[in-house]
């Protein structure tokens, strides 16, 4: 029962499983999904590295059931939510290539800043 439509939209990178090249010297990372009319998916990457802020923009498609397909050049990488919360505030997103060179890759994304947990 995933909805794209409130899916799409800002979110905040709270933690991820390693360094992705893209990542290096990053702080503050969000990401942008949106979906052009013929739903192409449009993904805008932002941080501010060492001061000043830097975008990288991907595009890709939107395959159902929380699966997308999304390059930011040279190959398409698969994303997949494999967790949205009921509200869909918190998101845990995979992506694993079959190749050698490239490890599964896990996001932990919230549509705040910071994740507070209560005990």
């Amino acid at each position: 029962d995933f909805k794209v439509d409130e899916y799409l939209g800002n979110w905040h990178e709270i933690l991820h499983s390693k360094d992705f090249i893209w990542d290096y010297g990053c702080q503050c990372i969000q990401a942008n999904y949106t979906l052009s009319p013929t739903n192409s998916l449009i993904v805008n990457n932002s941080c501010n590295r060492f001061g000043q802020d830097v975008n990288a923009i991907g595009k890709g498609s939107y395959k159902g059931g929380g699966k997308f397909s999304v390059s930011f050049g040279l190959f398409s990488a698969p994303y997949e939510v494999a967790y949205i919360d009921e509200d869909y505030e918190t998101s845990i997103v995979v992506s694993c290539i079959d190749l050698p060179i490239f490890k599964p890759y896990v996001w932990l994304l919230s549509r705040q800043e910071k994740v507070y947990n209560s005990i």
